[in-house]
């Protein structure tokens, strides 16, 4: 398994990629976001998966050959945590 942090994909840096070598196993995104409040936990994993497929996180791992990617917004506050996929 290779892990990278803040590794430069598509149009901007994504927090966490984490890749098998082999391109036949599961690659994923995980882009991070720290909300104001507690209510805004579900908006900033919106936004977390917006950001990835806006900014094409995935283009470097689509060309090097990976067809199962998935893709994570992580949103926290304080001690609370939300976790949505796309």
């Amino acid at each position: 398994m290779v892990i990278k942090s803040n590794r430069e994909t598509g149009k901007g840096r994504s927090d966490i990629i984490i890749r098998y070598p082999n391109r036949r196993g599961v690659a994923i995104i995980i882009e991070l976001k720290v909300a104001k409040n507690i209510r805004e936990l579900e908006q900033k994993c919106e936004e977390a998966l917006n950001q990835i497929e806006d900014k094409r996180y995935d283009k470097s791992l689509i060309d090097e050959g990976y067809t199962n990617i998935l893709k994570y917004g992580i949103t926290f506050y304080k001690k609370d945590c939300m976790i949505k996929k796309l």
